[in-house]
């Protein structure tokens, strides 16, 4: 995983859902999480988020490392 969604996500914008090359940012009611297993580091998504919140996993904080497991979480829960 080369980038995580993290708190400030508004999902109301609908901004990054679309423009992952590899379809690894989905939604819910509440945030847009990005799929570890598909995403590539193509960094795409982090320019068009207007509320910055996605994040490259390497500058995570320590108090938001917690969004790698959530956003992980996310996936494993659709299955």
């Amino acid at each position: 995983m080369a980038t995580v969604v993290i708190g400030t996500c508004i999902v109301s914008l609908k901004c990054t859902t679309n423009v992952c090359p590899m379809d690894a940012i989905h939604a819910d009611d509440t945030q847009a999480y990005i799929d570890p297993a598909r995403c590539e580091d193509c960094d795409e998504c982090l320019d068009v988020c207007p509320m910055d919140a996605i994040v490259k996993v390497e500058n995570l904080s320590e108090r938001k490392k917690k969004y790698i497991q959530i956003n992980a979480d996310f996936f494993k829960n659709r299955e």
